[in-house]
């Protein structure tokens, strides 16, 4: 364990712009929590406290600081974008299609059982149920820099709650389900859940009774856009969020454009003869008319994103699409021979071309590597059970996740390092050594003035390890 010493400088250059939201008591455990998550290799709060071997308290102190204190997440968030957009270099760009937000989600996976909220759900990337918290993410992209917007923890559903729901909305069930609450309660959990999906367009207020992540996606965008009205950028997000629902509620609601992508084996296209075709009969159709020479309509189409250089063959035209309404359909390809998997996009946008569908989708990506990023940060590695506590937890994860951004193009913060210019090109990563450094630095400064050391010593020792 690396011991603190002292809070880092990148701590202390930013931090005091929250110093309004805490008493002087509640600064201090700020201050020293974003300084664990920034050093200790073990970001719990045992570890944390730990950490701060000259300045020892008791761990009970930090451990309110997160479940008991008043203070808002909201205020910590706006704090955090207003610190972001005040920086040229990192400020959003207001309207067109150069600036993009993301919708995302990921699991923290846990393996208390005693934590707040936290449930069982299936992990995709390896194929098996875990125990987590579901975290869902706006994420902003352009060419210059990406950060996190705003998160909200899906919580699972009250299956008696919703079952008393649908019972005074009068919404009919199936003759013979309710047997399934004794007989078999996950089925009958699954069966509310479905009868709400499906009759949510006939009956509005079932989604109060239970937030699905696309109800907090949408929430997530309808708070960002009140919070910036006139900023006009799109939204693009994955096969999981786009559905009529969350389009519909882009389109009509917030009036901004959508890139979605759809699933193969479900979405259908109206084809001349007033009937819906399976998209991907039509796709075939299309590949097999292109390969026989008869007519070219997969394009090449060029474009970058943050620098770098991407290629796909691609279709778009404007198509009616079963539930979805007439959009923009994009379908690519990667090789010439149209011999891989295809992707289906579609947008509300019916002139967007498709080098700039291409693009925008592809400003989604870094939000992936975001949920990576933060996790080395702490994302997932708190030891708390109350749900406020996590969710206050996740706040200051972001925060040194946007500190470390904007450190990259900080000159008043390359002056104190000492840092030449190039270091603004450097990773996140990077920065976090930078600050794991400076606190070695002032850990052996203390032993040179008990042993003696040359400074040339101490020095030469730090980069060999860090540099």
């Amino acid at each position: 364990m690396l011991p603190i010493v002292s809070i880092p400088e990148l701590v202390q250059h930013y931090a005091p712009a929250y110093r309004t939201v805490f008493t002087e008591a509640q600064y201090k455990h700020f201050q020293r929590y974003l300084s664990g998550l920034l050093i200790c290799e073990h970001k719990t709060i045992s570890r944390i406290n730990e950490a701060f071997i000259l300045d020892p308290l008791d761990q009970s102190t930090l451990n309110r600081f997160l479940t008991q204190s008043r203070y808002e997440v909201s205020d910590l968030n706006a704090i955090r974008l207003g610190q972001l957009q005040t920086r040229p270099a990192t400020r959003m760009r207001i309207r067109g299609r150069k600036g993009v937000l993301g919708i995302d989600d990921t699991l923290l996976v846990h393996v208390g059982k005693h934590i707040e909220e936290v449930s069982k759900l299936w992990d995709h990337a390896n194929d098996r149920y875990v125990l987590a918290h579901n975290l869902v993410n706006l994420y902003y992209s352009d060419d210059r820099v990406d950060y996190p917007i705003d998160f909200e923890l899906w919580e699972p559903p009250d299956v008696e709650v919703i079952e008393s729901g649908l019972q005074a909305l009068g919404v009919p069930m199936q003759a013979g389900k309710e047997k399934l609450k004794k007989t078999d309660p996950v089925k009958w959990r699954k069966y509310l859940l479905g009868l709400c999906k499906r009759r949510l367009s006939e009956y509005p207020a079932l989604g109060a009774l239970y937030q699905t992540k696309v109800v907090l996606a949408m929430e997530l965008l309808g708070r960002f856009f009140q919070q910036y009205p006139e900023h006009d950028l799109p939204i693009a997000f994955d096969t999981w969020y786009t559905t009529p629902q969350m389009c519909s509620y882009i389109d009509q609601e917030l009036k901004r454009g959508y890139l979605g992508a759809l699933k193969l084996d479900k979405a259908q296209v109206l084809r001349a003869n007033k009937t819906y075709k399976p998209i991907k009969v039509f796709i075939q159709e299309l590949k097999v008319s292109q390969l026989k020479g008869e007519k070219t309509h997969f394009h090449y189409t060029y474009f970058k994103v943050k620098g770098q250089e991407y290629s796909y063959y691609t279709y778009c035209r404007t198509h009616q699409i079963n539930n979805y309404g007439k959009v923009r359909v994009l379908i690519s390809f990667q090789n010439h021979d149209l011999s891989d998997e295809p992707k289906v996009c579609i947008s509300n946008k019916l002139d967007w071309p498709a080098n700039s569908i291409c693009r925008i989708y592809r400003h989604r990506w870094p939000v992936e590597p975001f949920h990576q990023e933060a996790k080395l940060e702490g994302l997932d590695k708190y030891q708390i059970r109350k749900f406020p506590a996590v969710r206050r937890h996740i706040a200051y994860v972001l925060i040194i996740f946007s500190m470390l951004t904007m450190a990259r193009k900080d000159e008043a913060l390359l002056k104190k390092l000492q840092l030449t210019p190039d270091a603004t090109e450097q990773s996140l990563a990077f920065w976090r050594r930078i600050s794991q450094a400076h606190m070695l630095i002032a850990q052996w400064s203390m032993l040179a003035l008990e042993k003696g050391l040359s400074w040339e010593k101490i020095i030469q020792t730090i980069f060999k390890a860090y540099f």
